[in-house]
Parts: C-alpha cells; sequence; structure tokens
C-alpha cells in the first residue's frame, strides 16, 4: 500500500513523498518510522482531518500531512 506525506515542518529533514507500507500500519508507527515524536515534533492530519487516535490505521492512498505543532494560552 501507499500513502503520501507532505512535512509542513520546515526545521525537520523533508521527508515529504511516497512510502511503501506493509498492510496495518497505524498512523503511529509510520510517525515513528519517520523519527518525529507524536504531538512533540508534528500534528498529524489524515486526508484533511486532525488525528487523535494514534492506533488509526493507514489505507491504500491515504495522504498524511505533518504540521507544526501549536500551543497556547
Amino acid at each position: 500500500m501507499k500513502v503520501k506525506v507532505t512535512s509542513f515542518i520546515p526545521y525537520i529533514e523533508d521527508i515529504s513523498g511516497e512510502y511503501e507500507l506493509n498492510n496495518e500500519v497505524t498512523i503511529e508507527k509510520l510517525v515513528n518510522s519517520l523519527g518525529l515524536k507524536w504531538d512533540h515534533d508534528a500534528l498529524v492530519v489524515v486526508n484533511r482531518v486532525i488525528v487523535t487516535d494514534k492506533a488509526l490505521n493507514l489505507n491504500d492512498g491515504d495522504q498524511v500531512e505533518l504540521l507544526i505543532p501549536i500551543s497556547g494560552g
């Protein structure tokens, strides 16, 4: 299965591109394999929806976007 990753994080090495994955890959496993920490390094969006469930299984053709996490108060 293939997923497309687009990184909008300028200070992390460019990791944008298409990735060939084994079946049953969770979004958390993909993020970790890219060397990122969930919610620390990246806000993760799959198919234009912010992902909060790390156990979400990716599907063929999914579009993954990595954004800078922002916190404030």
